[in-house]
């Protein structure tokens, strides 16, 4: 298992953000995350309210995400099946 620093950085350094950027930007993403699961999840109770808003959250979500991964220096290699 490698150093936890190399943990800790490797991430942040290929992502090219200081640990507080990264932070800020995974707790923006987070949310958007948990809000339309939250919205989908009411509207899988009642499905006469929020009939679209949770899908385009998560749109907007995978828009960002995308934009983000574009940013990087080198694409992120997917990880591997066990």
């Amino acid at each position: 298992m490698p150093p936890l620093k190399n943990l800790l950085t490797a991430h942040l350094e290929e992502v090219d953000e200081s640990y507080l950027e990264h932070l800020t930007q995974a707790t923006k993403l987070s949310s958007i995350m948990l809000t339309a699961g939250t919205l989908c999840l009411v509207h899988a109770v009642f499905p006469f309210v929020f009939t679209r808003r949770g899908g385009d959250m998560a749109l907007e979500f995978a828009e960002k995400l995308k934009k983000r991964r574009e940013k990087i220096k080198k694409p992120l290699e997917p990880k591997k099946k066990r």
